[in-house]
């Protein structure tokens, strides 16, 4: 008699071992979520014998069906917080709504103190004998906690792909983006350059640039409202109709900033908009002209004096018909400074709160505007940003464009 036990007993563990071999081997070989869980219900209603169960787990903070079998109804369970109390397997009467069946059993499956799992078991209402499921219990909560962390990691390991492969088309975005940029410094007999360029991620909406001919240097400084992919994709548009513009058309500033302002608002539809500065400084007269359409306004050194060049109109793409184009003036001096910039730059905020704000960037073109040397300014100025920042994180794309005139 007991040599039957025995046997029956090793019969038993070699089978629950088999079973765990068999769900080892699938998950090893990278088995598909949904025929590892075909197996999974294989051996819980044919192996073991298990009536009725239902299998949730739980994607993106969503619980998901896996699985079920012998019930009537369909289950419909989306208040997990009371089983969240659960830490190990329960015994009792639980329902799902949508589902007339009792289940006697709950396995609860944690990983790392985080709910993954949870497996309602029931016998059929026929069954006479000891119960699959008590018999077997512990068995069955090895199984759920293998095939659990198995789907989970299968998931997170899809996730880490997706997340890898944008990453790699962030940045390729990022290198075409960058491609667009002109080089950040340039200097002539007229003037010298130095322009400064960090996107808050790997790209950005914030966008430089200059055109310079025989006779004058057109020079911007733009920010699309938003942030990441669609912002640069905007800003991409947006700079390939300004160069197509300036280089085939003879067109004053505020005639340039009318056609761009209806290409924006065609192409948007009134979902973005851009704030642009944009100038033309005449070499031979020395007259510089700008339309500020809605952006920060540059600084401009005069005589010891700081301008703040804000004349021009809206935003691009803010309104559907632009109010009246207004085009500023100045007639520019040798050692005059001027600096463009994003709202990066005066909104970087401190550990307490503050922020850097135009004043603190005034301070900087008073002290260092008579050095002659647009990248010793704008070196300034980021370093004493990064200084007021501490340890915040940047919040905003970063743009400066430097210009001093010889």
């Amino acid at each position: 008699m007991k040599a039957s036990r025995l046997a029956k007993n090793l019969e038993i563990c070699s089978f629950k071992i088999q079973r765990i071999k068999e769900i080892s081997e699938a998950i090893n070989d990278n088995l598909e979520t949904n025929k590892l869980l075909d197996l999974f219900k294989v051996f819980l209603n044919e192996k073991l014998e298990i009536g009725q169960f239902v299998f949730y787990s739980c994607a993106n903070k969503e619980w998901e069906l896996l699985s079920d079998f012998g019930i009537k109804g369909t289950p419909d369970l989306k208040d997990f917080k009371f089983y969240n109390t659960f830490k190990d397997i329960q015994i009792g009467d639980y329902q799902i709504p949508g589902v007339t069946t009792t289940f006697e059993v709950l396995i609860p499956v944690f990983h790392h103190k985080k709910l993954l799992s949870l497996l309602f078991l029931a016998d059929p209402e026929e069954k006479i004998g000891i119960s699959p499921i008590i018999k077997h219990l512990n068995f069955i909560q090895s199984l759920t906690n293998l095939v659990s962390v198995a789907i989970v990691n299968k998931r997170l390991h899809i996730e880490e792909i997706e997340k890898e492969r944008l990453n790699r088309e962030l940045e390729l975005a990022a290198e075409m983006q960058s491609s667009l940029i002109p080089e950040g410094n340039f200097s002539n007999k007229y003037l010298k350059l130095n322009a400064y360029y960090q996107p808050h991620n790997l790209i950005g909406g914030d966008y430089y640039d200059y055109f310079i001919d025989e006779s004058r240097v057109v020079f911007c400084m733009a920010d699309v409202s938003g942030k990441g992919i669609s912002a640069a994709i905007f800003m991409s548009n947006f700079q390939a109709k300004l160069h197509s513009l300036l280089k085939n058309t003879d067109l004053r500033l505020a005639e340039l900033v009318e056609i761009l302002h209806s290409e924006i608002d065609q192409v948007s539809k009134g979902d973005r908009f851009i704030t642009l500065f944009i100038a033309e400084y005449n070499f031979d007269t020395h007259l510089l002209e700008y339309v500020n359409a809605g952006h920060n306004p540059p600084m401009c050194l005069h005589d010891n004096e700081i301008l703040l060049l804000e004349r021009g109109t809206t935003g691009l793409g803010m309104v559907e018909k632009l109010p009246k184009v207004r085009v500023g003036s100045q007639v520019v001096r040798k050692n005059d400074v001027i600096i463009c910039y994003t709202d990066g730059i005066t909104e970087t905020q401190s550990e307490n709160g503050d922020w850097f704000g135009e004043e603190r960037l005034m301070d900087i073109l008073k002290k260092r505007g008579n050095c002659g040397a647009p990248i010793k300014i704008n070196s300034e100025i980021i370093n004493q940003t990064k200084s007021f920042q501490g340890k915040m994180a940047d919040h905003d794309d970063f743009a400066l464009l430097t210009i001093c005139f010889n």
